[in-house]
C-alpha cells in the first residue's frame, strides 16, 4: 500500500511535506490549514492514471473541485514536485506461511519515486492549450446542435399535426447548417495552427517540451539514487478524425451541399492525410528521434545481424522427410532498431499498452550504500550454491543451466518473427556481466558495475508514472529475480509448483540445513531494486485503482442516500448488516420495507427503543443528519473488499461515544475487508480509543499514523507533523500547538 506521499510548491503547500499514510490515516488540523489538499491531491492522482490523457499531464477536471493549472503551486516562480513511498511484500515467494518463524520486517529501505514538473509554461505549448481548449468547445459546440436536432425533431411531430411541419423543419435545417458550417470553419483554422506549431517543434529538434513534467527521481533514504529525464510522447502525433466528422448523418440527415463544402471537404481530407502515417510508425520514430539526441554516442542504429536456426523443419511430415531436414541450418538477417551498450532495442507499438513518457536516465549514484543489501544478499546466494568460488567450471555450469531465464525472450522472439533462433543478441553479453556481478569479490567493484548497468536502463509509461522497462534491467532480474528463486526452490525442492517451477537440477545448493535456512531468512528480508520497482508498478496502479471518496459532507448528500438506498433494496441482507453494525455503534436503528401508494419499494428505518409509539417509519431523508452520514460510509466499508476509502469528517453530528465506537469499527473492518480508510478529521474522540485500543494491545500502532497539518508562523504555507504512538498508545512527540488544548483554555 501507499506508505508516504510528498508535496512540495502545489497548492499551500510550500516546502516539501510528507503525509504519512497506514491502514487507519488521520489527518487533523485547523480550518484552512491544507488538510483536503492531501487526500484531494489523491483523488487527482487517480482521475490522471484512469482516465485519456490531458494536455496538463495531471487531469484537474472540475469535479475533483481541487484546483486549476494557474492556482495548482504556491508560487510559479519555482519548479514543483510530488512523491510516492509504497510498502514491500511482507512475504516472498510464499516463504512466511511455509516458516512462520521468518522476520516480517524488510532489511532495506523502500524506493521513494519524486516527480518535478515546470510551472513556466513555453509559449508554444500555451498556444495549444489554448488551441485544444477552444477545439473541445467546438466539439461541444457541435454536440450541442445534435441535441438541438433531437429536441427539435420531438416537435415536429406536433407542429404537423398543426400543419406547421414544413416551416419547423426547413428553420430547423437552415439553424443547423448555418452552425455546423461555422464551426467546420473554425476548426479547419486550428488544425492547421496545431499542425504549424508540431511542425516547428519537430524543426526546432525539441519533441519534448510538449509537457511541463520532466525529472523522475528515484531516491531512498532522502538519497538520489537515479535521476531519470521525463520526455512524453505527445497526442499531436496520434490525431484522429473526431468522431463528430465520422457520422455519416452529416451527409445524409443536412443539406447535401454540406458534403461539398470546401471547408468540410479540407479538413476531412487533412485529417485523412494524417491518419496514413501509421500510429506505430510516428510512435517508433518518435522513440529513434530521442535516443539518438539523448544517447546517441552509446547507441548503433538499424544494426543488422545474422541468426541461425537448426532445428528439425520436418515435423509432421514422413519419417524420412523428417531425418532429411531435422538438422537443417536456415540462416536469416534480422535488423533491429538500435544496439546498445545492453544489447538489441526493438521499439513496438502496442495499442492495448499506449506508451506516453519515456524515461531516459541522466544521473545514477555511483553510492556504495545503495547496494551494500544486494551485494550482502549474493554473498549469502553464493555460500548456499555448491559451485559458490565461481571458478572457470562453476560459470561454465552457470552459463549452461540459466538459459531457462531467457526462454519466454525466445518465445517471444519465435512468435514475433516466426523464427527461433539458436540464440539472441546481447543474450551472452548479459551473462558475462551478471557473472561479473556474481563474482565481484567488493561492494565497491558491485556496485560499479550495477551503476552502470542503471546507466542504459530505460523505462516507459503509459501515464507519467513508469510501468515497465523499455530496454535494459536484465542484470537486475537475472541475479535478483530468477536466480534467487530458483535457489529457494532448490532448497525446497519444489519442482511441480507453478510459481516456483525449478528444481535442484538447475541450481545445485549444499546440502546443509543451517546454511539454507541463512539463505531462506535472507531471501525473505531483502527486496531487490528489481522487485521493488515491480511491485511499485502494480501497487500504484492497484492503490489509485481503489480509492472511493465517501462524499459524506457533500452538498450531494441526498443523491449519494438514494443511491444507497437503491442498492439496499435489491440486496436486503445488506440493510441487516447495516442495521447490525449501527446497533454495535450504538444507533439501534432497524430496516422496513413498505410500498408506497404508487407502488414502489421504499426504505425507511424505525427506533424499536421509543416506545409507546405507532411504530411509525422514518424516511431516511427525515432523519438526523449525523445518521445519513454515516450510513453510507458503513455501506461502502462492508460491500468493499481491498479499497481505500476517503473520509471527510465522519464524527459529524456524532455523538462522543459514537465516534469512538466509529473509529473502533473502522479497525474491525480494515481487519475483516482489508479496507483503510484516509480521514479528515477533528475528532479527539477517534484518537483516544485508537489510543486504548492499542494499550489493550488488540490493533498494533503501526496500523494507525496521525498527520497534524498547521500553517507555518514564518509564512511558508503548509507543513506536516507525523504524530508517533508507542506500544502503549501514548505519543511520542510532542503536539506542536498542544493536545486540543481548546479543551484546557474552556476550563
Amino acid at each position: 500500500m501507499l506508505t508516504k506521499l510528498s508535496l512540495k510548491n502545489i497548492k499551500s503547500y510550500k516546502k516539501e511535506s510528507e503525509l504519512h499514510i497506514a491502514p487507519i490515516t488521520l489527518i487533523y488540523g485547523k480550518n484552512s490549514s491544507g488538510k483536503s489538499t492531501l487526500w484531494k491531491f489523491l483523488e487527482v492522482i487517480k482521475q490522471t492514471l484512469t482516465s485519456k490523457p490531458t494536455n496538463f499531464f495531471l487531469n484537474l477536471d472540475n469535479p475533483l473541485d481541487f484546483s486549476n493549472r494557474s492556482t495548482l503551486t504556491f508560487t510559479n516562480k519555482e519548479n514543483s514536485s510530488f512523491g510516492f513511498e509504497f510498502s514491500k511484500p511482507k512475504t516472498a515467494y510464499g516463504m512466511h506461511e511455509k516458516n512462520p518463524t521468518l522476520p516480517i520486517k524488510s532489511s532495506n529501505s523502500s524506493l521513494n519515486f519524486e516527480f518535478i514538473f515546470k510551472n513556466q509554461e513555453s509559449s508554444k505549448m500555451k498556444d495549444i492549450y489554448n488551441i485544444f481548449e477552444e477545439l473541445e468547445e467546438v466539439k461541444w459546440g457541435l454536440k450541442s446542435i445534435e441535441d438541438l436536432e433531437i429536441r427539435q425533431r420531438q416537435d415536429i411531430g406536433r407542429l404537423n399535426r398543426l400543419g406547421k411541419y414544413k416551416e419547423a423543419h426547413d428553420k430547423l435545417y437552415q439553424t443547423q447548417l448555418e452552425k455546423i458550417k461555422e464551426n467546420m470553419e473554425f476548426l479547419g483554422k486550428k488544425l492547421n495552427q496545431v499542425q504549424s506549431i508540431a511542425k516547428a517543434g519537430k524543426e526546432s529538434e525539441s519533441p519534448e517540451n510538449f509537457d511541463d513534467l520532466f525529472e523522475l527521481n528515484l531516491k531512498q533514504d532522502n538519497k538520489l539514487f537515479v535521476k531519470y529525464k521525463i520526455i512524453k510522447i505527445p497526442s499531436v502525433y496520434d490525431a484522429e478524425l473526431p468522431d463528430f466528422l465520422k457520422k455519416s448523418k452529416l451527409d445524409r440527415d443536412l443539406d447535401p451541399s454540406l458534403s461539398s463544402n470546401p471547408s468540410v471537404k479540407k479538413i476531412v481530407k487533412k485529417f485523412n492525410e494524417k491518419l496514413k502515417k501509421r500510429p506505430y510508425v510516428r510512435f517508433e520514430r518518435f522513440v529513434m528521434d530521442i535516443l539518438k539526441k539523448e544517447m546517441g554516442d552509446k547507441f548503433e542504429f538499424n544494426v543488422t545481424r545474422e541468426l541461425t536456426q537448426t532445428h528439425p523443419v520436418g515435423v509432421g511430415k514422413t519419417k524420412e522427410q523428417f531425418n532429411k531436414t531435422k538438422d537443417k541450418k536456415i540462416n536469416k538477417e534480422f535488423t533491429y532498431d538500435a544496439y546498445g551498450p545492453l544489447g538489441p532495442l526493438e521499439i513496438k507499438y502496442n495499442k492495448s499498452h499506449t506508451i506516453n513518457h519515456l524515461f531516459i536516465p541522466i544521473e545514477v549514484s555511483n553510492d556504495t550504500s545503495f547496494w551494500k543489501d544486494h551485494f550482502e544478499m549474493l554473498q549469502v546466494a553464493k555460500e548456499v550454491m555448491k559451485y559458490k568460488s565461481l571458478d572457470k567450471n562453476s560459470k561454465d555450469s552457470i552459463m549452461n543451466n540459466v538459459g531457462d531465464y531467457f526462454d519466454s525472450e525466445v518465445q517471444g522472439f519465435e512468435h514475433h518473427y516466426g523464427f527461433l533462433p539458436d540464440f539472441l543478441p546481447g543474450t551472452e553479453e548479459t551473462f558475462v556481466r551478471a557473472l561479473q556481478a556474481l563474482s565481484a569479490s567488493s561492494l565497491e567493484e558491485f556496485t560499479k558495475i550495477m551503476a552502470e548497468e542503471l546507466k542504459y536502463t530505460i523505462l516507459q509509461g503509459e501515464s507519467f508514472h513508469p510501468d515497465s522497462t523499455l530496454y535494459g534491467n536484465n542484470v537486475l532480474c537475472f541475479l535478483f529475480g530468477w536466480m534467487l528463486n530458483t535457489i529457494q526452490g532448490s532448497i525446497e525442492n519444489i519442482t511441480d509448483d507453478d510459481d516456483v517451477p525449478f528444481g535442484p537440477d538447475i541450481i545445485p545448493v549444499v546440502d546443509n540445513e543451517e546454511i539454507q535456512t541463512k539463505f531462506s531468512r535472507a531471501n525473505y528480508t531483502f527486496h531487490s531494486y528489481w522487485n521493488q520497482l515491480d511491485t511499485h508498478f502494480s501497487q500504484r496502479r492497484f492503490f489509485f485503482n481503489n480509492i472511493i471518496n465517501a462524499n459524506l459532507n457533500r452538498s450531494d448528500i441526498t443523491k449519494l442516500l438514494s443511491f444507497v438506498e437503491k442498492k439496499m433494496n435489491d440486496n436486503r441482507n445488506d440493510a441487516a448488516i447495516i442495521s447490525d453494525v449501527l446497533e454495535r455503534l450504538q444507533l439501534p436503528f432497524k430496516f422496513k420495507y413498505e410500498k408506497t401508494p404508487m407502488g414502489k419499494v421504499q426504505l425507511s428505518f424505525i427506533n424499536p427503543k421509543i416506545s409507546g409509539s405507532d411504530e411509525k417509519n422514518i424516511s431516511f431523508y427525515e432523519s438526523g443528519s449525523g445518521l445519513t452520514n454515516l450510513i453510507p460510509l458503513v455501506y461502502f466499508c462492508i460491500k468493499n473488499k481491498g479499497t481505500t476509502i476517503i473520509v471527510e469528517e465522519p464524527e459529524n453530528k456524532l455523538h462522543p461515544n459514537i465516534q469512538g465506537n466509529v473509529a473502533e469499527f473502522l479497525c474491525d473492518i480494515n481487519k475483516n475487508y482489508k479496507n483503510n480508510f484516509i480521514i479528515e478529521t477533528h475528532s479527539e474522540h477517534f484518537i483516544l480509543r485508537l489510543q486504548k485500543l492499542i494499550r489493550e494491545k488488540k490493533i498494533d500502532k503501526n496500523l494507525v499514523a496521525i498527520n497534524y497539518v498547521y500553517l507555518d508562523d514564518a509564512g511558508e504555507g503548509s507543513k506536516v507533523d507525523h504524530m508517533q504512538l508507542d506500544e502503549n498508545g501514548r505519543f511520542i512527540n510532542k503536539w506542536r500547538h498542544g493536545f486540543f488544548s481548546e479543551r484546557l483554555k474552556e476550563l
